[in-house]
């Protein structure tokens, strides 16, 4: 538990950073270009001097990279003689969905720990979120506005949740992040699925995959079927790439897809027999 406190906290500064002034100044000034800039980390060192004192903080290195308009990561590294530390935060706007990667290693024991994070509901402040373990597909159910939490990991879910949320009511307002919220709702094709060629979508189509167990077997009906499948799934890797399963209707549906530098590219979807 002692190594699990120290990578929270550390994930937890590097979603801090993506509510600071300079990081927003950064984001309007790339112009939606891909940018990679370090970031200014002086007051994160402060929380971090208290928690694992001066040397540690003085090692650490962060850097932000816009890509276009579409995902934001945020790298994070320390290394000293005794720890090694790394964490990667990424936002699509692809996918709505916010991913947490982090490892620790002291004295030759490592900790990996990954989520994705989907908000479901603001009001004002206040959201309820869920953490999806990608390795495990437990979920961490967090509701802020009745203050509920499930166990472990409450302290990673109250703050970096609350920091992403905060950061989008700051940079977009209130009522754009409750648009942003509703655009979970099952009816909302993400742009990874409306963006599949002809050829994909005939493959994705054919009789085999079953599509009739779950919904309509037309596109238009599939398409949020896929969508509300990779937004509340539970991820796993499949074969090279990733996937996301989903219950619906009594049947199991799978969507492969691979994600890479906050990309979405889609690969395949079917009804399971």
């Amino acid at each position: 538990m002692f190594l699990k406190k120290h990578i929270i906290r550390l994930i937890i500064l590097t979603m801090f950073c993506s509510i600071l002034p300079n990081f927003n100044n950064i984001y309007a000034e790339s112009n939606y270009q891909s940018n990679i800039t370090e970031i200014n980390t002086e007051e994160i060192e402060q929380e971090l001097a208290e928690d694992f004192g001066t040397d540690v903080a003085e090692q650490l290195d962060m850097e932000a990279e816009i890509i276009n308009n579409e995902s934001i990561i945020v790298n994070t590294e320390i290394e000293t003689e005794d720890i090694s530390v790394s964490t990667n935060v990424e936002y699509s706007t692809d996918d709505e969905v916010i991913t947490v990667d982090g490892t620790y290693e002291e004295n030759g024991e490592t900790i990996v720990q990954s989520f994705d994070v989907v908000v479901h509901h603001v009001e004002g402040e206040e959201f309820t979120a869920t953490f999806i373990d990608q390795e495990t597909g437990e979920i961490y159910d967090m509701n802020t506005i009745e203050a509920q939490a499930s166990a472990w990991p409450v302290v990673i879910i109250a703050a970096v949740a609350r920091y992403g949320v905060n950061y989008a009511i700051k940079k977009f307002g209130k009522k754009a992040v409750t648009n942003v919220v509703k655009r979970h709702s099952y009816g909302k094709v993400l742009s990874s699925v409306s963006k599949l060629d002809k050829n994909k979508i005939n493959h994705i189509m054919q009789p085999k995959h079953n599509w009739h167990k779950v919904t309509k077997n037309n596109w238009n009906e599939v398409s949020k079927v896929i969508s509300h499948v990779m937004r509340y799934g539970k991820e796993s890797s499949y074969k090279s790439v990733r996937k996301k399963t989903l219950k619906m209707n009594g049947h199991t549906v799978t969507v492969t897809f691979t994600r890479i530098r906050g990309q979405i590219k889609i690969s395949d979807a079917w009804v399971n027999k």
